[in-house]
């Protein structure tokens, strides 16, 4: 979704200070969302524009008029422009050319959106949610794409809001891009033995001693960015305590290291001792307020595979021998022939 989020971003950002044009809403909120992948499927980019809320219309001719233009730059690159020509584009001219562009890209992404099975799922307001998980592959990872679009209400008609799907989308997609970032880490925390216990093993005790605990030198080994171990939401007393580390969450979520293992339906530690275990390890990213930022729980385990479950914001206590079968649905795994 990452192309999409770009054409949101962007869209709101370099256009003309003439009035919006009149959006043209739907009946029903259905009727919104069946408008979009229709629009979609026939690349029809002017429609897809008359869908947008006349607040969105709104909110982009607002920061045209105080010259928010964080990244006209590369809209006027990516559409081959100079940035002068570009601010003399209409709102719905710059939408069209680089929701056209982005296509041209990347079709796989709009493709997506105009097939999924997006179903109504819950109300936020005077807002509908549709959401759906699509599988795929990508190279050589199994990936799912969730999908969320709302449906909102202006006037008495039905709009599509995909900035408001962004911001959650974008919440879990930088989630998942720090729970790898933990992968990464415990890979070299193990073959390089950073810790210099003279050992190939994981460090399992929490986030934290990923950045803070200290290695043959005796400085901290800072295998994570600080951000990401101070959004330790569980911290051992195995770990150092560093006076950079300013407890808080990261774009809205903490993050944990699961402490037990389910084998055989038995629950097992992962601590093999001294917070380390020689061949696995997991961790789970949950949100900081539940329902703010994002609903999701994400897991990941040592074979880089990443889960999501609605655990009501609660912190989940162990890794279950089958995921799928404890209620969570597949995000990214290896590709299996």
């Amino acid at each position: 979704m990452h192309l999409l989020r770009h054409v949101v971003l962007l869209s709101g950002l370099v256009l003309q200070s003439d009035p919006p044009q009149s959006a043209q809403g739907a009946d029903t909120p259905e009727a919104a969302i069946d408008g979009l992948q229709k629009a979609l499927r026939k690349k029809d980019w002017d429609a897809l524009y008359d869908l947008l809320a006349p607040s969105e219309r709104q909110r982009m001719e607002r920061d045209l008029k105080e010259r928010k233009l964080p990244d006209a730059t590369g809209a006027a690159k990516l559409l081959g422009l100079s940035e002068k020509d570009l601010v003399k584009l209409s709102a719905k001219e710059f939408y069209v050319a680089l929701t056209k562009k982005m296509d041209q890209e990347d079709p796989g992404t709009f493709e997506a959106v105009s097939k999924a099975g997006l179903k109504k799922k819950e109300r936020e307001g005077e807002d509908w949610l549709f959401e759906s998980d699509e599988e795929s592959r990508q190279g050589e990872l199994r990936v799912t794409r969730h999908i969320l679009i709302f449906a909102t209400r202006e006037n008495g008609q039905w709009y599509v809001n995909l900035n408001k799907g962004f911001e959650r989308t974008s919440a879990e997609e930088n989630v998942v891009a720090n729970l790898l970032s933990l992968s990464t880490a415990e890979a070299d925390f193990r073959a390089a033995d950073r810790d210099g216990d003279g050992k190939m093993n994981f460090w399992v005790a929490d986030v934290r001693g990923l950045y803070s605990t200290k290695g043959r030198n005796g400085d901290p080994i800072r295998l994570i960015e600080k951000e990401l171990a101070a959004a330790d939401g569980a911290p051992s007393t195995l770990s150092p305590e560093l006076p950079e580390l300013k407890a808080q969450p990261r774009a809205g979520y903490l993050f944990a290291s699961v402490r037990k293992i389910q084998r055989r339906q038995e629950m097992v530690s992962l601590d093999e001792g001294s917070g380390r275990n020689l061949t696995r390890f997991a961790f789970v990213a949950y949100p900081g307020t539940y329902g703010h930022s994002s609903k999701w729980t994400f897991l990941i385990d040592d074979q880089n595979t990443i889960w999501r479950k609605d655990t009501r914001g609660r912190l989940p206590d162990f890794l279950p021998e089958d995921p799928l079968k404890n209620g969570w649905v597949l995000v990214q795994s290896a590709a299996r022939k």
